[in-house]
């Protein structure tokens, strides 16, 4: 990410898709809140403005549970798509 020195242990397989410009990852929401905005923390000051949202709102985990959404935590300067 831009400005990362150290990838936040969740974001270990996220890859740039256009260097310092689009990065791909894993789902950035957490059941725990306190774990999602430290993860969400962790984009934001890394550079990150914009989030790209593919999933659709009934998609699930491997167990079957709801993911949780997150967008509530981005509000503000953040952008989601």
């Amino acid at each position: 990410m831009v400005g990362a020195r150290e990838p936040h242990p969740a974001f270990t397989r996220a890859y740039a898709v256009l260097a310092e410009r689009f990065y791909t990852g894993p789902y950035p929401g957490e059941v725990d809140p306190e774990t999602a905005l430290e993860k969400l923390g962790f984009l934001y000051f890394a550079g990150v403005r914009a989030f790209v949202n593919p999933m659709e709102p009934h998609e699930t985990d491997r167990a079957g549970k709801p993911f949780i959404r997150y967008e509530e935590a981005l509000e503000g300067p953040c952008i989601l798509f």
